[in-house]
């Protein structure tokens, strides 16, 4: 049987973003407040189905503004262990 294709790592970075948003209970429209941007961007940002380009420097501000480190976002689950 094949194996499932690994999760890509813009995938992994938008569920890590959108999971840590849920735990703290930050909205979409919060996380755009504390970035100064449309909640439409962060919306576009973290869509999964029809994302857009992240930036290195839009997930440094994304990852600040949910307090969560980058490294947390971006590490690979099978070397974390």
């Amino acid at each position: 049987m094949p194996q499932p294709a690994p999760e890509r790592l813009a995938d992994r970075v938008r569920r890590r973003l959108r999971a840590a948003m849920t735990r703290q209970r930050l909205s979409q429209h919060a996380v755009a407040d504390r970035l100064a941007w449309s909640q439409s961007r962060v919306a576009q940002k973290l869509n999964p189905n029809r994302p857009s380009a992240l930036t290195l420097d839009e997930l440094e501000a994304l990852a600040h503004a949910v307090g969560v480190s980058v490294v947390a976002l971006v590490a690979d689950e099978e070397h974390t262990a």
